[in-house]
């Protein structure tokens, strides 16, 4: 039953943030936008897995097998972002439609985030330092800036929305991930999730000064 939960709770966010995203599309058609979630779930599931495997490869190298087992739990959401983000750039191309789709789902990925982390809570995963509930710590601040980017897109301010998005994640992370003991270690003892959440502020930063910029020419 546990590990029916897990999937569960996963759908249901996931669900819900696709809801989002329907009420507040008017970048492209709703077919286009359905063809683009199609995609995108077995390519993030991909991207999380992959990121998972990699992070605990002293693991899976003894037991390759298990890196099927989904079910049990391990996706890491860096790596659905980043083979997301190569599908959704592609896709925006494509239609031409820039920056309009990554908004989209920018403004509805902290919900998706927020809710899912409840999955590790039913999967008894999520605990760090001191037993220290990380998957709340998380869950929280990411419905907490769902709130703020659903605010920014109340006031037609959608390009904001993107770099929003990646500073307040980026920020989240780099906190988190202090009380992380399950987390990917790279060199020198520097955390991965540190580093990438790091990139997200700067990345999110300039998109902020450039549109400000841009917006007083």
């Amino acid at each position: 039953m546990r590990i029916n939960l897990y999937g569960l709770v996963i759908y249901l966010s996931c669900l819900l943030g696709y809801w989002v995203i329907g009420k507040r599309n008017k970048a492209v058609s709703q077919k286009e936008l359905d063809k683009l979630v199609l995609l995108l779930i077995p390519v993030g599931l991909l991207g999380a897995r992959l990121y998972h495997v990699m992070d605990t490869w002293w693991y899976y190298k003894e037991n390759l097998i298990e890196v099927f087992y989904v079910w049990n739990g391990g996706l890491g959401i860096f790596g659905a972002m980043a083979l997301g983000v190569v599908l959704i750039w592609w896709y925006e191309k494509k239609l031409k439609v820039s920056g309009k789709i990554f908004s989209l789902f920018a403004g509805a990925l902290p919900l998706v985030q927020g809710l899912g982390r409840l999955a590790n809570f039913v999967n008894g995963e999520g605990y760090g330092v001191d037993n220290r509930p990380i998957w709340l710590y998380e869950a929280v601040p990411n419905l907490m800036l769902f709130g703020v980017l659903s605010y920014l897109w109340k006031k037609k301010k959608e390009d904001l929305v993107l770099p929003g998005y990646l500073i307040g994640y980026g920020l989240i992370r780099m906190v988190v991930e202090i009380f992380r003991t399950d987390t990917w270690v790279l060199g020198g003892g520097i955390k991965a999730g540190q580093v990438i959440g790091g990139g997200m502020v700067i990345w999110g930063l300039v998109r902020v000064f450039g549109i400000f910029r841009f917006s007083r020419k």
